[in-house]
């Protein structure tokens, strides 16, 4: 049966007027329920960071776990693509008229280019 945060949230105000865990109880946590119900919700402190906690406390008793449902949604963030330009990966060669072209000197380490061809300036 699926649990709802509302009704968690009601039963967990019962324990303002002395019934403490019954929200426990609700969430098929009924010995921590008891518990809470004998000692006033562990002198109202486990009461409190009770209510910080329901709804993952409630998302566990529907069968899941609120860790799952964080990674999930980081999966999907990290899904979105964002395009940004990026630099090409070889350098890109124009056609020169050869009385255009500079004076290029023959170097060992120099790329070897077609007559005609000068490396484009980005």
């Amino acid at each position: 049966m699926s649990k709802d945060n509302t009704v968690a949230c009601l039963a967990w105000g019962l324990g303002l007027f002395g019934c403490c865990g019954m929200h426990r109880c609700y969430l098929n946590d009924p010995v921590v329920g008891c518990i809470y119900f004998f000692t006033g919700g562990v002198c109202a402190v486990g009461q409190l960071l009770d209510l910080c906690q329901l709804e993952n406390m409630v998302d566990r008793a529907n069968g899941g776990n609120w860790q799952t449902v964080q990674q999930q949604q980081q999966q999907q963030q990290q899904q979105v693509v964002v395009m940004s330009p990026q630099a090409p990966a070889q350098p890109q060669y124009i056609m020169m008229p050869p009385a255009m072209q500079p004076a290029m000197m023959a170097h060992p380490s120099a790329p070897a280019v077609a007559p005609g061809f000068v490396p484009m300036q980005m």
